[in-house]
């Protein structure tokens, strides 16, 4: 897991800068940097999702937009369970049915707070299948984190709990 956080500024469309290319940033990374340095607050997140025909009993969360004050970016799950970003204008399924998640946990409580931290997560064959986000007002105060894994070619959430622990020992 590598965390990603405001410090290492990257503008997705300005083709690099010195710092990023010395970190070797992918494009996600780049992607989620600049979201995080831009401190803007976090207004909507829209998920996408396929088979919601009333035939169907299940629709699939294929594709989730996070709408900022300036700025959004989208997570599209690809069919082999890899994570995709794009900045600012992804085009979908014109098949597929969006639902805002503003009034809906953990996102309700995301809302109006910024990107603070972002994690790119790689699993052990090298696919960038999930990612982790914390979204806070400051470091001092509470924050949502919010961990997304694409399986079975759908994105599911899982919540992490906010209290971290030190791991300590004694001889």
């Amino acid at each position: 897991m590598e965390a990603l956080r405001g410090d290492y500024s990257q503008d997705y469309h300005a083709g690099g800068n010195e710092r990023s290319e010395i970190l070797g940033m992918s494009v996600n990374q780049q992607i989620l940097s600049s979201c995080a340095n831009s401190e803007q607050k976090l207004v909507d997140v829209v998920g996408y999702f396929e088979n919601c025909e009333e035939s169907s009993l299940e629709c699939v969360l294929c594709a989730m937009e996070f709408i900022f004050e300036k700025s959004k970016f989208y997570i599209v799950v690809q069919e082999d369970d890899s994570f995709v970003l794009y900045p600012n204008d992804w085009c979908g399924d014109p098949k597929w049915k969006s639902i805002s998640f503003m009034k809906r946990r953990p996102w309700s409580l995301a809302i109006g707070s910024p990107l603070l931290w972002s994690w790119v997560l790689h699993n052990q064959q090298g696919y960038f299948d999930g990612i982790q986000l914390e979204f806070a007002k400051s470091t001092e105060s509470r924050s949502i984190i919010v961990q997304l894994v694409a399986l079975g070619s759908e994105i599911k959430q899982r919540d992490i709990a906010e209290k971290c622990s030190a791991i300590t020992f004694t001889q």
